[in-house]
């Protein structure tokens, strides 16, 4: 499943819109994730590579789209 652009309470020192973060791949292959400008990629781009940090946030993303996915189509029962 893609992990969509998340909008965040970063802005741009550039323009002043709010910054987005995604999860990209390195051009060693390895997950990071990524900071840009939705306006202007030129902007503002930044990456955090930490292997640690993001396979740790990855592992929470993935928990909690996990638990939205089974609240919305199992709902509790009576």
């Amino acid at each position: 499943m893609p992990i969509p652009s998340i909008p965040t309470d970063i802005t741009c020192p550039v323009c002043q819109e709010k910054i987005v973060a995604s999860v990209t791949t390195s051009k060693r292959g390895r997950h990071a994730i990524g900071l840009k400008c939705p306006r202007d990629g030129c902007d503002f781009r930044g990456f955090v590579n930490n292997a640690a940090f993001v396979e740790s946030l990855l592992e929470r993303i993935t928990a909690a789209s996990t638990e939205v996915d089974r609240s919305t189509f199992n709902p509790p029962r009576p």
